[in-house]
């Protein structure tokens, strides 16, 4: 009987042991599939940002071209325009500069 008893805990031990492997294994693979989309999602957003950047650049000098032509052109609009352009962003860097 007490050969018996001492079989049945030791096969219980050994099935929690092989429930507690099993259970750090999956939490594991959980772990790391978790770290791996984390990781493709932060490179996904910087590949964005960098496309983000890139088109206000081209757009940037694009409208750059444009004011430039229509300057070397005397327009005096395209000059007012740029003139704006240029308060209006010193004006935007005093307001976020704050207390410094």
């Amino acid at each position: 009987a007490r050969q018996m008893k001492a079989e049945r805990l030791k096969r219980a031990e050994v099935l929690t042991a092989e429930g507690d492997k099993q259970s750090a294994i999956l939490r594991a693979e959980g772990e790391k599939q978790s770290a791996i989309l984390e990781a493709e999602g932060r490179r996904e957003a910087a590949f964005r940002d960098a496309e983000a950047r890139e088109r206000e650049g081209e757009a940037e000098a694009k409208a750059t071209a444009y004011v430039s032509e229509a300057i070397a052109a005397g327009d005096v609009n395209a000059i007012n325009y740029f003139l704006g352009q240029q308060y209006v962003a010193a004006f935007e860097k005093l307001a976020t500069a704050g207390g410094k």
